[in-house]
């Protein structure tokens, strides 16, 4: 009976190991739109609370800093909304936390859109 408790205690540390990786950083993907290819990256940090936060770029069309209204991750579910975009996300991130698969809603559309972990920028001397 003890060693049933030692292997559900070790299973649920690490499925919150696996599910509580840290998703900062910054995230590349590409939505399709139409004829057209437009490139998205998407910042996550944490706020003072330890919540996600983050906003987006439209790399193609210029825009930086959209805000993200709310997010939220839940295991390995990622949810947010973009209000002024009348559009939500929901994804699964991967279990090695590379990558985010997931689909961007908007109106009444809804299209598949991954994201990839970015690689850290280096910083210069």
């Amino acid at each position: 009976m003890r060693s049933k408790r030692y292997l559900a205690a070790a299973f649920l540390f690490g499925v919150a190991t696996l599910f509580g990786a840290d998703l900062t950083g910054d995230w590349q993907g590409g939505l399709n739109a139409g004829n057209e290819i437009r490139h998205l990256v998407l910042h996550v940090t944490k706020d003072g609370a330890g919540n996600y936060t983050g906003d987006m770029d439209s790399v193609d069309r210029g825009i930086n800093g959209i805000l993200i209204s709310a997010m939220s991750l839940a295991g390995s579910k990622l949810t947010f909304t973009v209000e002024v975009l009348h559009a939500s996300y929901s994804g699964t991130v991967s279990a090695d936390g590379s990558s985010i698969a997931g689909t961007w809603s908007q109106y009444d559309q809804s299209v598949p859109l991954n994201f990839k972990r970015a690689a850290a920028k280096k910083e210069a001397h």
